[in-house]
Order: C-alpha cells, then structure tokens, then sequence
C-alpha cells in the first residue's frame, strides 16, 4: 500500500471538494468541519506541524497547489476549465475587504499567472501531459466528479486501495452535498465571464482545453 497520496490542483480546481468526499468515506460518521480537513485530515504540505494523528488514514494524504516536482508523489491531480477557476478565484477575492481589483484587469493578471503557483495552463500541462517521472498518478476532471461523481470516486478509491460499498459512497456523496450547502449558504456567486474573455481564453488554450476534454 501506498504511504503517502498527494492531492494536487491550481487553487479553485476542486482540491476541497476532493478531500470533503474523501474525509467522508474514511470517517462517515464524523461531522466535519473546514478547519478540520484542511488542518487535520489531509494537510497542506506547507503545515504539516498541523496534522493531527487522530485522522491519519493510509495512506496518507496531503494537499497541495505546488507546480510540477518530482518529488511529489503518489498523486491524484484535479483539474477544471481554467476560465472557471479563474472566476472563482475572483469571487473569492472579491470578498477581502482591500481587494480593489476590476475583473478586467485580474483576468490580466490572472492570465500573466500566480508568482508562486504559475499559469493555470503551465501548472496543468506538466502535471497532465509534461512530467519527466513515472510515477503513480490519476487525473480527475472537477466537472465529471460534480454531474457524475461515483465513476470518478470508485477511480481515487482504487488507487489509495480503499474499498467501500456502494452504500459508503452514495453516503459520503450525501454528506459533501450538505457540507457545501452549509458552507456557502448565503454567499453569492457571480459570473464575470463574458463571450470576450470566453473567446480570448479559448484562442489562448485552445489545444490543451482539447486534452483536457473540453469541448467549447
């Protein structure tokens, strides 16, 4: 058995949403909370001197937003259409009380890439399609996991090697529905995408949204 899984995305790609369903297969009777899978059950590999032993499961899990290295492995990679994650970080952004920042020019910035996680496309393509060592690694699409979660949940299952029932996992799936709907509860989501920056995004990534299996 694997010691150790590393979940890994660019931010906003659906690494929460991993690790909630995740969390609540290993420990379906628990109530969880934010603080507790980010701290407790599959910690950032950046705070680790966090991690409670309490909720150790095997193997292991870690999440992280690193760019390719190879010295991050076991790995299941999640990944979204980047002009999604691109919205999302803007909302969540838009939040903080000195964020100041049009859509027009974040979309800019967000384009130029992140100092420390890079492009969304760069992050992408070398964990994707790029990596330079063979190790063990699944990819799973954010939006199949969300419009039809149990193929993409039987696939994690198999490569940590834990097996639970169909039962367990219509039961997780339950559990994370309801974590969302607590959490955002009340919060407002809004959509900056116009058929302007649709088309400038396409133009720019249109090869890898085509390998990546979005058919726009």
């Amino acid at each position: 058995m694997k010691k150790r899984v590393f979940i890994v995305s660019y931010p906003r790609s659906g690494n929460m949403f991993v690790r909630t369903l995740l969390a609540h297969i290993a420990f379906p009777d628990k109530e969880w909370t934010v603080k507790e899978i980010t701290t407790k059950f599959a910690v950032d590999l950046y705070h680790l001197h966090k991690a409670d032993v309490s909720f150790y499961t095997e193997p292991r899990l870690y999440k992280s937003h690193a760019k390719y290295s190879e010295s991050i492995e076991p790995v299941i990679y999640v990944y979204r259409n980047g002009l999604s994650v691109a919205n999302s970080l803007y909302n969540r952004f838009s939040r903080r009380p000195r964020f100041e920042m049009n859509w027009e020019d974040y979309y800019e910035w967000f384009m130029r890439g992140h100092k420390k996680w890079g492009k969304w496309s760069e992050h992408v393509e070398t964990w994707m399609f790029n990596r330079t060592k063979q190790v063990p690694f699944i990819s799973i699409k954010y939006e199949d996991l969300v419009l039809n979660p149990v193929p993409e949940i039987r696939k994690m299952l198999s490569f940590l090697e834990w097996y639970r029932e169909k039962d367990d996992i219509d039961k997780a799936i339950c559990q994370t529905q309801s974590f969302y709907y607590q959490k955002y509860r009340g919060q407002s989501k809004k959509s900056f995408v116009d058929f302007k920056y649709f088309n400038d995004f396409k133009k720019k990534n249109e090869k890898l949204l085509k390998e990546l299996g979005y058919n726009l």
